[in-house]
């Protein structure tokens, strides 16, 4: 198990910086859980919910070192 491990990383760790060439591009998902809080502004507060956020994002990279992020998040 521990070797299979192994391998799936160094593979999307290779893949992951093969990808990083000029005019690739990468798709990103993301995922978080917000937990509730009170923000405190003048005269009040504004408070936050708590639930589930994710979202997925196109990452185009122009240069080796630049790249264009559009991003959905819910």
């Amino acid at each position: 198990m521990k070797k299979l491990f192994l391998i799936i990383s160094i593979l999307t760790f290779s893949f992951a910086l093969k990808a990083q060439e000029e005019g690739s591009a990468l798709i990103n998902a993301y995922g978080s859980y917000n937990f509730p809080d009170k923000v405190h502004i003048d005269n009040g507060y504004f408070q936050i919910p708590s639930g589930f956020q994710w979202g997925v994002g196109l990452e185009v990279f122009a240069v080796k070192n630049k790249s264009i992020e559009l991003k959905y998040l819910r």
